[in-house]
């Protein structure tokens, strides 16, 4: 199990890692990149393999395999392979449950955030997405924090959208200071007009 590749690894560094990256590309990868770490920022040699994984499962309805290979994905492969997975992507991205969203979009955010922003706020328009989770910039920011979902969370809560909260608690966890005086003054007239609609 994890547990216990996390432990070999410690035990025996080489034999463990050779594993790992053979298991990183198995079709099938039978843990979670949580489990499979390396402290590799990328795997030029394996990515092409982890894309081709990542968009057979994306044809198929099996999201448990799916979620592994969207996680690798976003570990491991750099703007190499976006050609070969982008179409996958937009064919799937608003019927998939957040735990592919997530991953998917923040692979999209670390190798191509201008890529990356018209398919967020697609997610967020997507009324799958409120069923989904109400914390989906927030859960995006701690993978890949950065302007786009700044300059995205802001526009929620300018123009008071369900996932208005979701992009003012985005926003004080992970906007830089200079900004804070704008934020705040958007953050106070959405309360406001928040409190108007209540009365």
């Amino acid at each position: 199990d994890g547990p216990a590749l996390l432990r070999w690894r410690e035990l025996e560094p080489i034999a463990a890692t050779n594993f790992i990256r053979k298991e990183i590309v198995r079709p099938q990868p039978r843990f979670s990149s949580y489990y499979l770490r390396l402290p590799d920022a990328s795997l030029p040699e394996q990515e092409k393999q982890i894309a081709a994984n990542f968009a057979a499962f994306a044809t198929l309805n099996d999201d448990r395999d799916l979620v592994h290979s969207a996680a690798l994905l976003y570990r491991y492969a750099t703007v190499t392979v976006l050609p070969a997975v982008l179409p996958f992507i937009d064919a799937k991205l608003t019927e998939w449950p957040c735990s592919i969203q997530v991953p998917v979009l923040a692979y999209l955010l670390k190798v191509s955030p201008e890529q990356a922003a018209p398919r967020v706020e697609k997610v967020l328009e997507s009324s799958r997405t409120q069923v989904c989770t109400n914390r989906f910039l927030i859960t995006l920011g701690l993978l890949e924090p950065g302007a786009v979902l700044q300059r995205i969370a802001l526009a929620q809560v300018e123009a008071g959208t369900p996932a208005a909260d979701d992009g003012a608690l985005y926003l004080a966890r992970h906007a830089p200071p200079e900004l804070k005086a704008t934020i705040w003054h958007e953050l106070e007239k959405w309360q406001h007009q928040i409190g108007r609609a209540h009365v």
